[in-house]
């Protein structure tokens, strides 16, 4: 009889432990995610053109920016794997916003929600047709009101897409970058 007053407590127990683990597991969400936001379906030899890099931070957490005004703040940076057929012009990032988090004496300047970083590049004259793939790579610090977490790099894959000589690729996302895909297109406000 002693037996089985201690089995079904046990038993218990065990069942609330393997229903508790999973959640104990389970990982926070991603702090930074990122899309890529093409301006043409393909993109021609020997020209320039735009894409965004669109990053969606975490509610309740911030970036800095790339141009921190207090020299110990980690800067945001975007950098591009080297390729031989493609060549990235500096990023142009949105101007940030004003915070002055609890742990600070100062407001910093910081980015938050969706991050709209423009993105210009030039098509190598020689480069084949075809897909390229490159690496961007987001150097962040994420930060909530009470502390910030260890900086962080987020690597972006994209595609793209050489166009064959006299065959233009189409023009894509025209809310973002204007009807013909090319720079001139609507641009974020704020800007730098």
């Amino acid at each position: 009889m002693a037996h089985k007053r201690l089995a079904l407590p046990l038993l218990l127990s065990l069942t609330l432990v393997c229903l508790t683990l999973p959640a104990l597991a389970a990982e926070d969400p991603p702090t930074v995610t990122a899309q890529v936001v093409h301006s043409q379906t393909a993109y021609a030899p020997g020209a320039s053109h735009p894409l965004v890099l669109r990053f969606h931070i975490r509610p309740g957490f911030h970036i800095n920016t790339h141009k921190p005004s207090e020299p110990d703040v980690y800067p945001t940076k975007l950098t591009w794997e080297q390729n031989p057929s493609l060549t990235f012009a500096p990023a142009i990032f949105p101007s940030p916003r004003s915070y002055k988090p609890s742990f600070s004496d100062k407001p910093m300047e910081v980015h938050d929600g969706v991050l709209e970083v423009r993105q210009s590049f030039t098509v190598a004259a020689t480069a084949a047709p075809g897909p390229q793939v490159v690496k961007a790579k987001l150097e962040y610090q994420a930060c909530d009101d009470q502390s910030c977490l260890m900086p962080e790099t987020l690597e972006v894959p994209v595609t793209i897409t050489v166009a064959a000589k006299g065959k233009p690729g189409k023009p894509l996302n025209r809310e973002v970058f204007g009807p013909s895909g090319q720079p001139g297109g609507k641009k974020a406000s704020g800007q730098r």
